[in-house]
């Protein structure tokens, strides 16, 4: 159709939905601006909002990761949750680093949750040595809530 064939009707909504999409990026790309402020609460703000918003893509994915290092425990757990959310398959490595390194168990925790959401099976036998090593009854029971729970393998082999 062309664009004297579209209904004058039609293009009011087209041109309110490009303005949404437009808007929305521009959200997006205020809150990664956020994600690197001096300010840790509007840091962790803003990445759970934009795990809300399923905002997900590479450059919020790295800017998310690029907090795993962050110097404040609720900003890793934040962008951790985030990650996970968003299914990052590309946070994966990172994630394992955070579930066997983290210093806070928080995070940590948040890690195998996140690492349950994403679903990948790279992060099996991190998950297992962590259930076997820590033996966090969280993080035991969080394989059942997990992707991996209709095979049982995680809790299954960390048993053995």
């Amino acid at each position: 159709m062309s664009r004297s064939q579209v209904s004058p009707r039609a293009e009011p909504a087209a041109a309110k939905g490009a303005g949404e999409a437009g808007g929305r990026g521009r959200v997006i790309k205020a809150l990664r601006g956020a994600l690197e402020r001096d300010n840790a609460a509007a840091r962790c703000a803003a990445a759970r909002s934009l795990a809300q918003m399923n905002a997900g893509g590479p450059e919020t994915t790295q800017a998310l990761i690029g907090l795993l290092r962050d110097t404040d425990p609720d900003v890793r757990v934040d962008a951790t949750a985030a990650l996970g959310r968003l299914q990052a398959a590309d946070a994966v490595g990172v994630l394992v680093a955070s579930l066997e390194d983290d210093p806070e168990g928080e995070v940590r925790i948040e890690a195998a949750k996140a690492l349950g959401r994403i679903g990948s099976l790279s992060a099996v036998e991190p998950l297992i040595r962590c259930l076997r090593r820590e033996g966090y009854p969280e993080l035991d029971a969080l394989a059942a809530d997990s992707h991996y729970a209709h095979s049982w393998e995680v809790q299954n082999r960390a048993l053995e």
